[in-house]
């Protein structure tokens, strides 16, 4: 209902998630119909990091949508406050400087929430990149899941024709996902200015101040003119700056529209690649589930049973909260979950047995 209320549902990417969790079995552990393959630890690791990440995807739209709500109100108040502050006078153009704190905040939330929106919808194709990997059963590590380098694995002119067929057709939907969801280009933009937030050093933020008649008159005649303020966003936020002021006379260096349309267009992109390669992988499920011979779930895709390390911290007062556990309510999902990777008080020695053979 939430979700609805919000437009941020996926009813697609929900089923595919539902068809997933369905097929988790506590007898064979993991997805069941994959048994043999991997092999029981590795099949039970895939497994419910697949069930994560398709859930996932639904999460990160839902911060997506929240993140762009919020960030139409601010840009909503910053220019009004813009407004307010700006003076036309027959010597130009003076902005009255801010008399509080106050005054700044919608401009920085404004940043803040076009950031958290970009960096949302990253990780919903990341996700959507371990689902692909998981449901089309790619020799790559699910855990590291990129949707550029899967895009890259499965479309390389070099090693597409050795392709088994199952993953030249995951090649073609993705292609024609990504071509049909947005202009051109924009899964590149989306995906660059988000490893711009996230690795590298921002470029800088630029807005044009474009006039509006008031039709209130001065004393002395003038017009009274309002002024708002649009935002525009880099073309290139994937490249160094330096590199895109170098090759200005080559490509432009800022989007020629508000960045409003920019980044509502990215996520009704976002939405609709979600669900259409979805749609698409909801297909391939059940033919595997009907024909699991079809294709085998690869070792490749959780190579180290012990892909990560514990980290080793404890906090900085650890001790000062009894976290011992005597009872825990949780949801029917999470109790599958235990089971089928062999969690359950009776089954935990099994993993003792796993991983002293590895």
């Amino acid at each position: 209902m939430f979700r609805r209320a919000i437009d941020a549902d996926l009813p697609v990417a929900n089923a595919l998630a539902s068809e997933i969790r369905r097929d988790l079995s506590p007898t064979s552990f993991g997805i069941g119909w994959w048994s043999p393959h991997p092999d029981p630890p590795r099949r039970i690791l895939i497994s419910d990091h697949l069930l994560l990440c398709a859930s996932g995807v639904a999460i990160n739209i839902v911060e997506a949508r929240l993140h762009l709500l919020e960030l139409r109100d601010a840009r909503t108040r910053w220019n009004q406050e813009f407004a307010r502050r700006v003076q036309d006078s027959p010597s130009g153009l003076t902005m009255l400087a801010a008399s509080n704190v106050r005054d700044e905040l919608p401009r920085a939330l404004a940043s803040l929430h076009l950031g958290g929106l970009l960096r949302a919808v990253g990780s919903t194709l990341d996700c959507l990149a371990a689902v692909v990997i998981g449901v089309g059963a790619l020799p790559l590590n699910i855990l590291k899941a990129d949707f550029s380098k899967m895009i890259t694995y499965l479309t390389a002119p070099t090693r597409r024709a050795g392709l088994p067929r199952l993953h030249q057709e995951l090649a073609e939907t993705l292609e024609r996902a990504v071509r049909t969801a947005g202009p051109e280009g924009w899964l590149e933009w989306a995906t660059g200015y988000r490893n711009m937030l996230v690795h590298r050093g921002r470029q800088m933020n630029l807005s044009k101040i474009v006039p509006e008649l008031s039709r209130i008159v001065r004393p002395d005649g003038r017009e009274v003119v309002r002024f708002q303020l649009v935002s525009v966003l880099p073309a290139d936020p994937g490249r160094s700056e330096v590199e895109v002021w170098r090759d200005g006379d080559r490509s432009p260096f800022l989007l020629s529209e508000d960045a409003s349309l920019t980044v509502e267009g990215i996520y009704a992109s976002t939405t609709r690649l979600v669900e259409d390669v979805s749609a698409s992988m909801k297909d391939v499920w059940l033919r595997r589930r009907t024909e699991p011979s079809m294709i085998a779930q690869p070792r490749k895709q959780w190579e180290l049973l012990e892909a990560t390390r514990p980290s080793g911290f404890r906090g900085y007062a650890p001790g000062s909260l009894d976290i011992s556990i005597r009872e825990m309510h949780a949801t029917q999902e999470f109790g599958l979950r235990l089971l089928s990777a062999s969690l359950s008080d009776p089954q935990r020695t099994n993993w003792i047995d796993w991983m002293a053979s590895k």
